[in-house]
Formats: C-alpha cells, structure tokens, sequence
C-alpha cells in the first residue's frame, strides 16, 4: 500500500472510530501523523485561521517560549484547523483527520481559513496536549487515536520521542 493509501485508509479509519476529532483533535492528529511522516518527506504543521499573523513572529516577540493555547490566542491565532502538509511525488499533500488531499485543491475547499506556517512537530505535541481545546472534544479518546496512527504509520520511523500520555 503507497503512503497516500495508507493516509486515507487511516483517516477513513479515524473518522468512523472517533468522534469530533477536528473540533479539538486535530492537533493530536496533525502532530502524531508528522511525527511519523518527518523522517522521510519533507513535513509542515499548518494552522488554518482567518487572521493575517506570523507564528514566528508571535514566538520571536514572547522571547521562543512555549506559549499556551490560550496566549497563542491573545495574539490572535485561534487554531481553527491543525493539518500536516508534505511533499511527496513531485506535489504538495495536505493530511488531517479526515484523510489526504492535494494541497492547492484543498486550501480551495477548506472552511478554517489561511495557511499559517512556523510549529515544530514538538510544539504541535506541546500544544496538542493542553486542555485549553474545544470541550466536545472527548480528550480520552487521544491514547488511541495516537494508537492508530502509529499503527498504520508504524513503517515510517519516527524521529522524535513524543510523550504518549493526553
């Protein structure tokens, strides 16, 4: 099974296990999918949002600490939609939840708003494990969401050790 295969089985997959996931998991999604995807094509954590900002200018002027949900907030990132691009074929893929798409193709459907650039999979995972996302989100459902995209993503080696607790 090709890559892109294997992403939109997964998202299938996650889609009917997991409920809500991109009203406050996609995040977890977006981070645990580009850990594995890192080590062998080139890998973005995008955040969809309707302001015009610069994560790492926000980052830059809050001296690069690790800002919360809610101080990424104050700065007028809302974190409408976390997704993974990647480069892959010769064109430009964009993974969520839901499964993988076409980058271009995708941005011109998407109702989160503009692509904003700048998380490292490590801050994603930092952000991604706050409580501070949408409620109907039932976090207890992360350990196996994780689970799964491990599993289906198990033959692409991770290179990042990432906490595995929610």
């Amino acid at each position: 099974m090709s890559l892109l295969d294997t992403l939109t089985a997964l998202g299938d997959k996650i889609q009917r296990r997991y409920h809500y996931v991109n009203q406050g998991g996609c995040c977890i999604v977006a981070a645990a999918i580009a850990n594995h995807l890192s080590d062998i094509v080139p890998t973005r954590i995008v955040v969809l949002d309707r302001f015009d900002y610069d994560i790492k200018d926000i980052k830059q002027n809050n001296n690069n600490k690790k800002l919360s949900i809610n101080e990424y907030c104050r700065n007028r990132v809302f974190f409408n939609h976390v997704v993974v691009e990647f480069d892959y074929d010769g064109k430009q893929w964009t993974v969520d939840s839901t499964g993988v798409y076409i980058t271009n193709q995708y941005y011109d459907v998407n109702r989160y708003g503009d692509p904003h650039y700048g998380f490292t999979v490590n801050e994603a995972y930092h952000l991604a494990n706050q409580s501070d996302w949408n409620p109907i989100f039932d976090r207890d459902q992360i350990p196996g969401i994780r689970q799964m995209i491990g599993k289906h993503l198990s033959k692409y080696k991770s290179t990042v050790d990432l906490p595995v607790a929610a």
